[in-house]
């Protein structure tokens, strides 16, 4: 893409600029790439004169369907995130969300090391990524069996370990994956794949930091 679009969140209170996307990013999703799936979470108006590359999506779409489930499955779950984080955004525009005092029944989950190798698939339970805003408590998104959780040191999605934390459910377990091996799978995809994968953990962390302007901005006018 060349020139900058706006992507917003429609509400039924009306739309919410999240985040400008400018030249060399891509418009789309990786749930596309699922055949049975076409989720829109969002919409992207030009701001300025836009130029739009076509891919080959047949291309690409082998590709995609050629690539482990595990790390089918790490990037899918990267986007379900940013799905929940942009309506968590555009709902804090409207003063729409709650920072609670306490996580309740859940537990901490504190199985990460920043110099391990290995990060979590979740089998069973729940998790909840959240934020603590001056020792409260802002969820972020609820990850379910199949999502992934953890360090992440060629993505930054501006989650967990470092800037985020994560609660679970009781009956949560996880398996471990080797982080070494998803890196090694993900260095040898094709430039277009891994810069579409990039690119959708680059739009988590802007969107997530997109998030904290709209509730400091709510804080300083309140």
């Amino acid at each position: 893409m060349e020139g900058t679009v706006e992507v917003a969140r429609l509400l039924p209170e009306g739309p919410v600029a999240i985040s400008k996307l400018s030249e060399g990013a891509f418009i789309g999703s990786i749930h596309s790439l699922n055949e049975k799936s076409n989720v829109r979470s969002a919409t992207v108006s030009a701001v300025t004169r836009v130029q739009l590359g076509v891919l080959d999506y047949h291309r690409i779409l082998e590709e995609f369907s050629k690539i482990s489930e595990m790390l089918k499955g790490f990037f899918v779950s990267i986007e379900n995130r940013l799905m929940q984080i942009t309506t968590i955004c555009a709902n804090a525009h409207f003063k729409k969300i709650k920072i609670i005092q306490n996580m309740g029944e859940l537990r901490q989950f504190n199985s990460f090391a920043e110099t391990d190798d290995t990060f979590f698939k979740i089998t069973n339970g729940n998790a909840f990524v959240v934020k603590n805003i001056n020792n409260h408590f802002l969820e972020l998104c609820r990850l379910k069996p199949d999502d992934i959780i953890g360090n992440i040191p060629f993505l930054s999605t501006s989650h967990e370990p470092h800037s985020a934390q994560v609660f679970v459910s009781d009956d949560f377990e996880t398996e471990e994956t080797d982080l070494i091996d998803l890196k090694e799978e993900y260095d040898e995809l094709s430039t277009t794949l891994k810069n579409m994968f990039f690119h959708t953990a680059t739009c988590l962390s802007v969107t997530t930091g997109r998030l904290m302007d709209i509730l400091k901005k709510s804080n300083d006018s309140d």
